[in-house]
Parts: C-alpha cells; sequence; structure tokens
C-alpha cells in the first residue's frame, strides 16, 4: 500500500524568523520522504537496501516479483542464496573487491527463482556511508536483463555456426583446389603419354606399312589396333626398373611382342632378320632381370604395363 501523502502543513510561525524557517524545512522534507517512498514503491527497477551485513531492511515490489520471494521472507536475511550456483564463486569474488574499495559493484548473473526458473539479472549496488552504523548503508538496483542475454548467448550461437560453415567452406574448396590440380596433371600426363605413344609406336608401324608398298596383314593391324588401345599410358611403363636403359628399337620390340607378336612377325614387322630380334629380346631379358627361361617374355611384359 502507498505511503499517505503528507498534509501540507499550515503553521504559525513563532516569534522570530528562525522558528518560521524550521518549520518550511520539516515540511519539505517530510514531503520529499513521501516522494521517495513513492518512487521507491512504484520505480519498474528492483530496488533494496541493506545493512553492512548485506540483510535485507527493504525492497520494493519490482524486486520482489523478480526474485520471486515476498518482501517478509527477504527482510533481515541476504538474498544471495538465490544466486545460481556456478555463478555465486564469480559474484563473491565481485563483491569481495567492491567491499574492499568503495563498494560499488556491477555485476551481471543468473538466479533460480522458487518455481525453479531462471533468470538473468543485472546488479548496480552502491555503498550510502551513514552516521548512524544501525541504518542502511547498501542500495542496489536489480534489473532483469534475461531477454538481452539470451539475445546475446543467441548471437554467439549463430556467430559459432557460421564460423563453422565457413571453415568447412574453406576445407571443401582446399579439398576441390588439390582434386583440380591433380586432374590438370593427370590431364598433362595423358597429353604427354599420348603424344609419346604416337611417336614412338603408331606412326613408326604406320611408316613401315606404308614402306612396305602393300596391304598391312592381320598380325600388322593387330599391332596397331594394340597401340592405339593403349594411347594415353606410358609407353615405358614397366622399364623404370631397367638394369641398363633400352633402346628406342628395344622398347619398339617390347611393344610388339606385348601386342602378341612372334619373332618371326616382329623380324618381318621391323624389316630384319629373326636372329636379330632374338638377340633384342634377349638383351630386354637381360636389362628387364627376367631370369626364369621358362617365363614367357610376353607374358612379363605384360604384367609390367
Amino acid at each position: 500500500m502507498d505511503a499517505p501523502a503528507q498534509p501540507r502543513i499550515e503553521a504559525t510561525c513563532p516569534p522570530g524568523m528562525g522558528g518560521c524557517v524550521r518549520l518550511k524545512r520539516e515540511e519539505e522534507l517530510r514531503i520529499a520522504l513521501a516522494d521517495l517512498e513513492t518512487l521507491f514503491r512504484h520505480e519498474p527497477v528492483g530496488m533494496y537496501w541493506a545493512d553492512d551485513r548485506f540483510e535485507v531492511r527493504r525492497a520494493n515490489p519490482a524486486f520482489c516479483e523478480l526474485l520471486g520471494r515476498p518482501e517478509a521472507a527477504l527482510i533481515g536475511r541476504g538474498w544471495e542464496d538465490g544466486i545460481l550456483p556456478a555463478d555465486r564463486p564469480g559474484f563473491d569474488e565481485a563483491r569481495a573487491c567492491a567491499e574492499a574499495g568503495d563498494g560499488r559493484l556491477d555485476r551481471t548473473f543468473r538466479i533460480v527463482r522458487p518455481d525453479a526458473s531462471v533468470r538473468w539479472v543485472r546488479l548496480v549496488r552502491r555503498r550510502v556511508e551513514q552516521e548512524n552504523a544501525q541504518d542502511a548503508r547498501l542500495v542496489g538496483f536489480v534489473l532483469d536483463v534475461t531477454d538481452a542475454c539470451e539475445a546475446e548467448a543467441r548471437a554467439i550461437a549463430v556467430r559459432a555456426e557460421q564460423e563453422r560453415r565457413t571453415a568447412q567452406i574453406e576445407e571443401t574448396a582446399a579439398a576441390l583446389r588439390v582434386t583440380l590440380g591433380a586432374l590438370e596433371q593427370e590431364k598433362s600426363r595423358l597429353r604427354r603419354e599420348t603424344a609419346a605413344g604416337v611417336a614412338h609406336v603408331v606412326l613408326p608401324l604406320l611408316e613401315r606399312l606404308a614402306a612396305a608398298g602393300r596391304a598391312p596383314d592381320q598380325s600388322a593391324l593387330d599391332v596397331v589396333q594394340a597401340a592405339l588401345e593403349t594411347l594415353g599410358t606410358d609407353y615405358a611403363v614397366g622399364f623404370a626398373d631397367a638394369a641398363a636403359p633400352l633402346t628406342a628399337r628395344e622398347q619398339e620390340i617390347c611393344h610388339l611382342i606385348r601386342a602378341g607378336l612372334s619373332s618371326k612377325a616382329i623380324a618381318g614387322l621391323l624389316g630384319t632378320s629373326f636372329e636379330t630380334v632374338r638377340t633384342q629380346r634377349r638383351s630386354i631379358r637381360r636389362k628387364l632381370r627376367i631370369r626364369g627361361t621358362g617365363d614367357s617374355l610376353e607374358t612379363s611384359l605384360r604384367a609390367r604395363s
């Protein structure tokens, strides 16, 4: 209930001006106290007065509503027991620092109300020095900042999610760049090996067929077909571990053997003797370290492709 309006005092001034001034000041003081009480009761921000033991002496309705407790349950005791346990150490530390200084405290924390609901509050507390130690000396203002704190928490969560997605996009982009780089390298390799295959296998075969002055037989066509089917692969695959470098003619014979041609067919296609082809086959075996005489050179070469 609001304090009743203080009636204006129409006092007759006693003899002398001093008494009249005193009565006027007393009236002004009573009016000021009434205005202060009205402000205290109707202020939408929570307010309380406490003594030097932090025990509540007065609490306005807004403060009681925020804590979910009636004023009678707060008078003569502290209200900090309602602070969320996780926030209590920080609050106690801040309060100790304030008491060691000028008594000013400005802290945001969470409280747990009797209905188990949790609210964010901001406490701004000041020390008011009094001559009488029994009078209240702490004045606190408590504001419900739950909406603002939750909005900030949501904004932080949104930023964190955006940062996570940005990092994920950057990671994907980096992986794509690596993949594209590998594809470009593969394209370059295919171009090189295709050109090498044409230069070292297909064109020599076509030149020899043209020089023969006759229609190519089936074996020659099979060799050309096999060479075309292997375009884009390293025509020197399987020769990297050779004990000594294979000559261009030996590499050509390797491809003809790999295509399934016999020594006689190779000799006819290359325009050389059968014995020359046999000698080159032995040289290829030695350089490629193919030891077993029972192993087919054709099989060994195909296994290296």
